[in-house]
């Protein structure tokens, strides 16, 4: 099963007994946040630090309120990996004046354990804008950028081919400033 879904099993025992006596279930030992129900339902979601990896549930059943042989049955459960893409982090809207510098950073964490290492592409934007290993956007205008419209767009992608792409919009507000505007999902019109 892959790591961070939700896995359920159902249990049947019987009790052979004349008249039969209800049963009750339990687990013995089981992984971090593993439980079973009185109806002997199993359920479990794996984190994602219990993957990959194979876990055993054992299930105990015994006869409530009489003495007698408890019953056990193991399930083996394996975790298997799946990978969580980097998620670029929401920004907020930025000026810039003349010809001063810009900077953001936009670093995107890797919830995978162990992370990945992360790769960042400035995709597009200005000629002279550069995205260092972190993430991190540096650009200086030019004075023929000065006033102008600029789109930058941050790709990053984990070593296992996870991807994030966050699009930015920059836009001029007066003769000598721009807006530059981060979206999620899509390049903004110029407005």
């Amino acid at each position: 099963m892959a790591e961070l879904t939700t896995l359920l099993v159902t249990n049947t025992a019987s009790d052979g007994d004349i008249p039969s006596r209800p049963l009750a279930y339990s687990l013995l030992n089981p992984p971090t946040g593993a439980a079973i129900d009185t109806g002997g339902v199993i359920s479990w979601t794996p984190s994602e630090a219990q993957g990959p990896g194979t876990n055993v549930i054992t299930t105990v059943g015994d006869r409530r309120w009489h003495a007698g042989p408890e019953r056990y049955q193991q399930l083996y459960v394996v975790v298997q990996e799946v990978n969580s893409p980097p998620i670029l982090p929401a920004q907020t809207n930025r000026t810039v004046s003349g010809l001063a510098s810009l900077v953001v950073t936009n670093m995107a964490p890797d919830t995978d354990i162990p992370a990945n290492p992360l790769t960042y592409v400035l995709q597009t934007g200005p000629s002279n804008a550069v995205i260092d290993a972190s993430g991190i956007i540096t650009w200086t205008p030019v004075v023929a950028q000065v006033p102008s419209t600029n789109v930058f767009t941050t790709v990053v992608t984990d070593y296992n081919r996870g991807r994030s792409t966050r699009p930015i919009s920059a836009r001029p507000i007066a003769s000598q400033w721009w807006s530059i505007r981060f979206t999620t999902d899509r390049l903004c019109p110029a407005e």
